[in-house]
């Protein structure tokens, strides 16, 4: 697959959200527990069976604005990742009691103690919600690209992404390349600061869309040198979703 060289264009995390429309209230944070774990069929079986119910119950509440569980494809060091998203910050309070006494409650002891023992290595962290496009299509890759920006240039880097990179993101969308963009700014945890998820149908478009943004990028600016020049570290990871629900559990 071809990386990204305008890196003012960025790229993205997950959380893979539906489409949003204007009208409707947008989250505010997206907090995302990493894993890394021994089975993820295992793993993904008791997220299916028992995670889901509790995570529809605690949506329908209005305590969380949605979820989404993706596994690893490519890069990282986790192979599991749950994205939570939230309005408000009381609302994560509030997640965080509930999810897991609500598992606790509804899970055999054994089962419970199971699930847990999947886990190697796991981290936490919370974002906010930048900016938010995404259309009405499939998803089933999520590229996610973080970034360390110091935070003097914050200010530049994020000007250069409105003004430069996002008209050509919203033109590779209408153009059916790219199902959508989001991106987060950091909150709490983790070592980067800015980051955004490419969300795509398939792999032919993620490929094609990369390298036309590439392209379009860099004969439109050819001073994005400079741009790249503020990046401090960054790192790439390739997710896919795991359904909700599955023939079989």
């Amino acid at each position: 697959m071809h990386k990204i060289t305008m890196l003012c264009a960025s790229a993205l995390v997950f959380g893979a959200l539906p489409a949003v429309a204007q009208e409707q209230q947008l989250p505010r944070f997206v907090y995302e527990a990493y894993s890394q774990v021994s089975d993820l069929d295992q793993w993904n079986r008791f997220y299916r069976q028992h995670s889901v119910p509790v995570l529809r119950q605690l949506q329908e509440e209005g305590v969380i604005q949605g979820w989404s569980m993706s596994q690893h494809h490519t890069g990282g060091e986790y192979n599991s990742r749950l994205a939570i998203r939230t309005y408000d910050w009381s609302a994560l309070d509030t997640f965080w009691s509930e999810y897991f006494s609500r598992i606790v409650n509804t899970v055999p002891a054994e089962t419970f103690s199971a699930w847990q023992g999947l886990v190697q290595a796991h981290r936490d962290e919370i974002w906010n919600f930048g900016v938010i496009n995404v259309a009405d299509r499939p998803v089933n890759y999520m590229y996610q690209a973080a970034f360390n920006i110091g935070f003097a240039d914050l200010g530049a880097w994020n000007t250069a992404f409105a003004e430069r990179t996002r008209p050509v993101l919203d033109e590779l969308m209408e153009e059916g390349l790219l199902g959508g963009y989001v991106v987060f700014n950091h909150n709490t945890g983790e070592s980067h600061n800015w980051k955004m998820l490419y969300l795509f149908e398939d792999w032919d478009r993620m490929d094609d869309c990369f390298q036309q943004l590439s392209a379009r990028m860099n004969e439109r600016y050819p001073d994005a040198a400079q741009t790249q020049q503020l990046i401090r570290s960054h790192a790439d990871d390739l997710w896919v979703p795991v359904p909700a629900d599955s023939p079989g559990g």
